[in-house]
């Protein structure tokens, strides 16, 4: 599948590669003001979808492969969501792959070490790779994953000293973990404690605030380890044991 922009031109692609193989798209398209765009996307399931214009959010509708979205007066688009479908892992090595119709820049995470490409890239800064356009495949493993395959031993001992310190984390864990959140993070966590588990909308209508700061103050909670997010077609959020 080639995600060719039909009648648009794409300013800018990049992909950010998350260690759980989850990938983020970015892209910005230039387009003409007031119309409908259709616009193929990589991958078919896709998670928390954004679609901005220059000061706002704008609407769209998901029709097979595609996004359609209504450009009102901007004239620069902004796309970004999530994807599990461009990467696939074979031991520890993982592999993406992608076809794109113009070059693009690929971030890892720190840790990792390539160890093959089908083609040369254009440029290589740090854990950034640019990509010319076409059939791309890029071959990787953590190579704090292999050290600590190699070191086993070093694995079972860590096991035993992350045991007792468990012991002190049970005990002053909820503390720590909640004299740090925000009111906005406190408040969604009453929400739950009071409705159970809940759609991402339900929450975000409930405290009255932006879908773009409703997913970012959700992430946050999941990093925190307080909620677990269940993706969907709509995310649903649940309280884990406290």
């Amino acid at each position: 599948m080639i995600p060719y922009i039909y009648g648009e031109e794409t300013q800018e692609l990049s992909i950010t590669v998350y260690r759980d193989g989850y990938c983020h798209i970015s892209q910005v398209l230039n387009v003409d003001e007031d119309i409908m765009i259709s616009i193929p996307v990589f991958g078919e399931n896709l998670d928390n979808i954004l679609i901005t214009g220059k000061k706002e959010i704008l609407d769209y509708d998901i029709s097979g492969n595609e996004i359609i979205i209504d450009t009102e007066n901007n004239t620069e688009i902004n796309i970004e969501y999530d994807t599990p479908d461009l990467t696939s892992k074979e031991g520890i090595v993982w592999t993406l792959e992608i076809t794109s119709p113009i070059e693009f820049t690929v971030i890892f995470p720190e840790g990792i070490t390539v160890i093959d490409l089908n083609n040369i890239p254009l440029e290589i800064s740090e854990n950034k790779i640019k990509i010319s356009k076409g059939d791309q495949e890029i071959s990787y493993f953590f190579t704090a994953e292999t050290r600590e395959q190699s070191k086993l031993l070093y694995f079972l001992v860590g096991i035993c000293a992350i045991l007792f310190c468990s012991v002190i984390y049970v005990l002053r864990g909820k503390k720590i973990k909640f004299s740090k959140l925000t009111n906005e993070e406190k408040e969604v966590i009453e929400f739950l404690k009071k409705n159970g588990d809940s759609l991402s909308s339900d929450i975000r209508k409930s405290l009255n605030i932006p879908k773009t700061t409703a997913w970012r103050l959700f992430k946050r909670l999941e990093e925190k380890e307080i909620i677990e997010i269940k993706k969907g077609k709509e995310n649903y959020i649940k309280l884990k044991r406290l």
